[in-house]
């Protein structure tokens, strides 16, 4: 989340929590962990400028949309609330 605040492309794990929105937002790329998947999107964006350029530029703004404290806060929230009826 801290290299697309700081406009950083990234490849991100496929197993990671935050690589389906972050892909979705093309400010990064999920890819397995098979090393051809990940040789690949490594070339893919080191060979791009301009695909480098627009998840620099897509990056901040998915941040900025998606990881608000107050909307961490809220999912934290409802998380506990969710689990506390679980174990009740």
């Amino acid at each position: 989340v801290e290299a697309m605040a700081a406009e950083t492309p990234v490849l991100l794990s496929e197993e990671v929590g935050v690589a389906k929105k972050a892909d979705a937002a093309q400010a990064g790329i999920a890819v397995s962990l098979e090393a051809d998947e990940i040789t690949e999107a490594l070339e893919r964006v080191l060979t791009s400028p301009a695909l480098q350029e627009e998840m620099g530029r897509k990056g901040p703004s998915h941040v900025r949309s998606s990881y608000r404290p107050e909307s961490v806060a809220e999912q934290m929230i409802r998380a506990i609330q969710q689990r506390r009826e679980e174990l009740s």
